[in-house]
């Protein structure tokens, strides 16, 4: 018991030592502040300022002694509440704060706690397996399922500022390791010289008090203009809208005086104006007649007619070093073509690369026009419809060759459910049209056995992998189809067979009646 009276005593004597000795400090509140947090705050304040803790009964005692030395202490009293502390300084306020509030610490989010601000889930790849996708509807989350993983469609308001963290919202920010919140010490109150403020107070600078200051003038200048009393900042004004009424009196009027005479001429005189007209407008007609020749130019530049023309069919196609477009015909690849030539029409063009190489068909009425790094796709006549559509379709085709032999393309196809897998199987003797086998289990019976076109090679990765490789992008893409169509998505359980990080929004469940 003497211990814990000498213990009051001394804190008593701290408190009164402070409150004599700084004439400014900071009202804090230090929830969820750890004990190396605080130690740390001490650190960066130590010779500027000083930090006060204690139990708020006993913060209340000491200031009531010392109340009647110094009444405006009595200003702090309604302000011990809660977990709070004091930091005494006489040095800047602003530079005090600024040191209190970098100290800082980041947080995982804590079931029951409250949350000091609005959490948010962005959208993306969470690397999480389907398995999850449940504990996500339960909190509302829209997901789908990509690459085998969840992925979250759309920014999520998961827990609102002021309201109690929930264990399911506290669980999945943990599982993805999010540490929403911020800790540390927050300035509520400021005394400074026996008067109280709030901490923005602080945040007032030279610019805001001017702003402040202007707007009073013109508040002022419009009230004297209003009520017709003439003040320093209003008398300018003032000058001007009489100088406005004599012009105005004298126009109307045969008073002339000085300032009136110009005007009244121009009244007069309208022709007058013509004559102040700059002298460059005489240069006009040649400039407006200079622009239908250039525009004539550019239409005639766009289209093969001059008259219409498919942006997408006109935009040049960049061709590789090591990719080459030649005619069906042997006769016209026996000579090497210049660096720069029309290429007349053919029914069959070959594009050979790297990867391989590849036949496309083309119209009677489509030619190319090529260089050494590109070739560009014309038509006979843009204004016959059909012509004008296959224009920009052809282009589509001969870039997806170009792109094939040069790069080649890649599918990859996700099995999504229990069970479901894909396996490579060795193409079997005498089977010339396949270089393989792709076998599915995606909940049949029995596997699915799907021969491989010639021009497509697979792999498997690992079981729920299926990787397609080709320079075909047309066939490569519709042998995916048929793969994904043995188990298409479905939307309830996010199962299915997914091609190329295809999405899907998982829906609610559907409940009965």
């Amino acid at each position: 018991m003497g211990g814990t009276r000498a213990q009051k005593a001394e804190y008593f004597e701290k408190v009164k030592s402070l409150v004599e000795t700084y004439k400014s400090c900071f009202i804090v509140t230090v929830d969820n502040v750890g004990s190396q947090q605080m130690h740390l705050i001490r650190k960066s304040l130590r010779g500027d300022a000083v930090v006060l803790l204690g139990k708020n009964t006993m913060v209340r005692r000491a200031l009531r002694q010392f109340t009647a030395d110094i009444p405006e202490l009595d200003r702090l009293l309604p302000l011990v509440r809660g977990n709070m502390g004091f930091v005494f300084t006489n040095s800047d306020l602003k530079d005090i704060r600024e040191r209190i509030l970098a100290n800082k610490v980041a947080a995982p989010a804590r079931a029951g706690a409250m949350a000091p601000l609005d959490v948010y889930v962005e959208a993306g790849n969470t690397g999480m397996d389907p398995s999850k996708t449940s504990f996500f509807q339960a909190l509302g989350v829209p997901t789908k399922i990509a690459r085998g993983t969840i992925e979250i469609v759309s920014q999520v308001h998961l827990v609102q500022a002021g309201t109690k963290v929930g264990a399911s919202e506290a669980t999945l920010l943990n599982m993805l390791n999010i540490s929403p919140f911020t800790y540390g010490m927050k300035v509520v109150n400021v005394y400074d010289d026996g008067q109280v403020f709030g901490p923005e107070v602080l945040d007032i600078t030279d610019d805001v008090l001017i702003g402040h200051f202007m707007s009073a003038i013109r508040n002022v200048a419009c009230v004297s203009l209003a009520a017709n009393y003439p003040t320093l900042v209003s008398v300018m004004h003032s000058v001007i809208n009489a100088y406005k009424n004599l012009l105005a009196v004298s126009v109307a009027t045969e008073y002339t005086f000085e300032g009136s005479e110009k005007i009244k001429e121009y009244l007069a005189n309208p022709d007058a104006f013509a004559a102040a007209a700059p002298a460059a407008s005489e240069s006009a007609p040649a400039a407006s007649e200079a622009a239908p020749a250039a525009q004539e130019e550019e239409e005639d530049s766009d289209g093969s007619m001059g008259m219409v023309t498919s942006y997408i069919g006109a935009a040049a196609i960049t061709l590789p070093e090591n990719v080459t477009l030649e005619p069906w015909q042997a006769s016209t690849a026996a000579s090497p073509a210049p660096a720069k030539s029309t290429v007349q029409t053919q029914t069959k063009y070959i594009i050979t690369g790297p990867e391989g190489s590849l036949d496309l068909a083309v119209p009677h009425f489509v030619t190319f026009k090529q260089t050494s790094t590109s070739v560009t796709v014309s038509v006979q006549d843009a204004n016959i419809k059909r012509q004008r559509a296959m224009w920009g379709t052809t282009r589509a085709l001969l870039q997806n060759c170009v792109r094939g032999v040069a790069e080649g393309y890649v599918v990859t196809i996700t099995f999504v459910g229990v069970g479901y897998r894909a396996a490579v199987e060795a193409a079997a003797a005498g089977q010339l049209e396949s270089t393989g086998t792709v076998v599915l289990r995606v909940g049949y019976s029995k596997p699915v056995s799907l021969p491989l076109p010639k021009s497509i090679s697979a792999s498997c990765s690992q079981p729920t992998v299926l990787m397609l490789r080709g320079v075909d992008k047309q066939a490569l893409t519709q042998f995916a189809a048929v793969i994904r169509s043995y188990r298409p998505p479905e939307p309830y359980k996010g199962k299915g067979i997914f091609v190329n990080g295809e999405t899907i929004r998982i829906k609610d469940k559907k409940k009965g009646k």
